[in-house]
């Protein structure tokens, strides 16, 4: 008797326990694939200085292959001899402002949300 009474609190504070965080999405833009508008993050094609991009929502940044669905840019950390010592996928326009490993914080548009900021290729200032 006692080890199920033990049992039903323990089950009982399993259930008021809080459920694991979902991950939050942004709507980024990224280079459409030719299949872009059958990603089920696909929203909408916008038009960008260098032709269209997809509007998606997403919580990770897609792939940079040509034939991923949606398409994501490429940002490398060069070392002072010229090597290639990291690179991160970032969406269309981005580029990072923080790099908590292993992962870079994109600078974006303040309409996404914090902590990401509109990119201004303009200044040399994050």
């Amino acid at each position: 008797m006692r080890s199920r009474t033990l049992a039903l609190i323990l089950l009982g504070a399993l259930s008021l326990a809080p459920a694991p965080a979902q991950p939050v999405a942004f709507e980024t833009p990224f280079w459409p694939g030719r299949s872009a508008r059958q990603d089920p993050r696909f929203l909408r094609i916008e038009p960008h200085p260098c032709g269209e991009v997809a509007i998606a929502r997403t919580t990770t940044v897609p792939g940079t292959r040509a034939t991923d669905p949606l398409i994501a840019e490429t940002v490398r950390e060069i070392g002072s001899a010229g090597q290639t010592l990291r690179r991160w996928r970032v969406p269309v326009d981005s580029y990072p402002i923080a790099i908590p490993a292993p992962r870079p914080l994109p600078r974006r548009r303040a309409t996404l949300a914090a902590p990401l900021r509109q990119a201004n290729p303009r200044s040399a200032k994050p």
